[in-house]
């Protein structure tokens, strides 16, 4: 299969995830986050696993289907982002709230394409959790990319929106 490939048929491309969390609080919206994010070292076997099955009409778990809330072991609120360990794979905290993703679309930045997750946390979820992590995650529960912020704690009166993009950007044309 390898010598079917020539070098002058390849487009170069590559991917980095974006995320923005949207806090609404009695009508009016507030970004708690917008900013870049970690994708692990996984998420490129994701991705090819995720063509595989498509192609051949399988589900083998590799569907992302969810983000995980977590507050990395402690309530306390901080100004600060928590340190980024690169090389872990995992999400830090212990205590880990599941939202399933309620949509995915398709969209262009400067001509590239971007697929889009969407999932919500409404105002009767998860109250009186502080969260200062979040990570998007496959069906079978790899984790594709984490995002680290400031404490955010969710109440009665928050609704939290995020919005998570993979951003498929050409290097070479």
């Amino acid at each position: 299969m390898k010598n079917f490939i020539s070098n002058k048929n390849i487009e170069v491309f590559g991917y980095r995830g974006f995320i923005k969390i949207i806090s609404e609080e009695n009508g009016v919206e507030t970004e708690v986050v917008n900013d870049y994010n970690l994708t692990t070292t996984l998420s490129s076997n994701v991705l090819a696993n995720m063509l595989k099955q498509l192609t051949l009409g399988t589900s083998d778990g590799y569907e992302i289907t969810e983000m995980h809330f977590s507050n990395m072991g402690s309530d306390e609120l901080v100004d600060t982002v928590p340190e980024v360990d690169p090389d872990n794979e995992g999400m830090i905290g212990t205590s880990i709230d599941v939202i399933e993703i309620s949509s995915a679309e398709v969209d262009q930045i400067d001509e590239d394409d971007v697929v889009i997750f969407q999932a919500t946390m409404d105002k009767d979820e998860n109250n009186g959790k502080t969260y200062t992590e979040v990570g998007l995650f496959t069906e079978e529960g790899t984790l594709f990319a984490k995002k680290h912020f400031p404490s955010y704690q969710k109440n009665s009166n928050r609704k939290l929106t995020v919005l998570w993009g993979i951003h498929f950007q050409r290097l070479t044309s």
